[in-house]
């Protein structure tokens, strides 16, 4: 697993968790 890749799949689980955040208003 490169760097990456690693990186790329953080990614994918942080970003529509940090958008829900961003939007639920806190």
């Amino acid at each position: 697993m490169t760097l990456y890749h690693f990186g790329n799949c953080v990614a994918l689980v942080y970003v529509p968790y940090y958008l829900t955040y961003k939007y639920s208003g806190l």
